[in-house]
């Protein structure tokens, strides 16, 4: 017998600036990554530290970004873990992405284009709204294809 989801109680559930706290860390030009993940680093500033605080990290002329999590401090060290990290001079490109979709023609006579919140089918010769309400575009092409027996 598998034992119930517990849940979580109310006193346990806040917001993160009750709790946590988040500093900015701008090391000197030329610290490496490696030095600032080091416990000693931390030694003058570990007692206003404690576990669950966090610590952007953003070196002078900031050639790289990184964010760290205190999981334990004392007052003369931090352990910190690496929660994300950016290389700001030999960033990698973006990754390509696809268009974005405002509308596209179903056919000849509708077209599915996204109108506020939702996506709809539109009648081009009226403008009379088919069906509207869908969440995705593939959804309404789908829509039209099977009730418009159009092609999208």
């Amino acid at each position: 017998m598998d034992k119930p989801t517990p849940r979580l109680n109310q006193t346990k559930f806040h917001r993160p600036g009750h709790a946590s706290l988040t500093y900015v860390a701008t090391p000197t030009y030329g610290e490496t990554l490696a030095q600032v993940m080091d416990e000693a680093y931390w030694a003058h500033v570990a007692a206003e530290l404690k576990a669950g605080y966090k610590i952007e990290v953003m070196p002078e002329g900031l050639p790289y970004y990184a964010e760290l999590l205190v999981v334990h401090a004392e007052p003369t060290r931090a352990v910190v873990k690496l929660l994300n990290y950016v290389d700001l001079v030999n960033e990698a490109k973006a990754p390509v992405t696809a268009e974005i979709l405002q509308e596209v023609a179903v056919g000849a006579k509708y077209k599915a284009e996204r109108r506020g919140k939702w996506f709809r089918v539109l009648r081009i010769s009226d403008q009379e709204v088919m069906k509207t309400g869908f969440v995705t575009m593939a959804e309404s092409l789908a829509w039209a294809r099977e009730n418009l027996k159009v092609e999208a």
